[in-house]
């Protein structure tokens, strides 16, 4: 039996709604990410706050723990004694961190996915010539059929 592409407007509806569901699930993924890394920096940056102070380390700590992490992580970036010290300050000009934005940062990204969801309504519905696209030509994002 010979494999023909559906091509129905049905059909095309159906792999939009897909495309966006993985554009959004990485979207998500990447949020994520990002606030694990920012508690990773602050946890290290605090850390290194408390070894200085309590143990009186001094700032060679840090060469030391830099030459460690890339010793026990040699495929890993971005622990740098430079990057480090950033960590450092980073827990030590925000030492309630986490700044407490979840919720909100969680009703921002319902809202929008609620308006990409309805901006992909406009373009699938052809309800978007003259009002939505002059505005944004050339940023909409581009899916593959």
């Amino acid at each position: 039996m010979e494999d023909k592409l559906i091509n129905t407007e049905q059909y095309n509806d159906w792999i939009v709604s897909i495309t966006n569901k993985i554009e959004l699930a990485h979207t998500r993924a990447s949020i994520k990410v990002n606030n694990e890394m920012l508690q990773l920096y602050f946890d290290i940056g605090s850390s290194i706050l408390d070894v200085q102070k309590h143990q009186a380390w001094g700032s060679q700590v840090i060469d030391n723990l830099s030459a460690n992490i890339k010793k026990n992580f040699p495929n890993s970036t971005g622990f740098s004694v430079r990057n480090l010290k950033y960590m450092r300050s980073f827990a030590e000009a925000y030492p309630q961190f986490p700044i407490v934005q979840v919720p909100l940062a969680q009703s921002k990204t319902e809202f929008v996915q609620e308006g990409i969801s309805n901006m992909f309504k406009l373009i699938r519905d052809n309800k978007h010539q003259n009002i939505f696209v002059p505005q944004t030509e050339g940023q909409l994002p581009k899916f593959h059929n």
